[in-house]
């Protein structure tokens, strides 16, 4: 891990785990075809990472040195 890397499990107030030391962030890519009909970009997750084999919107934890993330 590189120095403020935000990869790591966070506890919040109510005592859930969360991913990212610093939060987290997804992009929800989405493309209508011309008659209207949505498409949603989602990846498999890592069998080994947090609800692994299950599909999501691509995401991470946030780099303690970006701001606004």
């Amino acid at each position: 891990m590189a120095a403020k890397d935000g990869d790591g499990w966070a506890l919040c107030a109510l005592g859930h785990q969360h991913w990212g030391l610093y939060g987290a962030a997804g992009l929800l890519t989405v493309h209508h075809t011309l008659d209207g009909m949505p498409y949603v970009l989602m990846q498999k997750r890592a069998w080994w990472s947090h609800h692994g084999g299950t599909w999501g919107l691509p995401g991470g934890a946030c780099d303690g040195l970006l701001s606004g993330c």
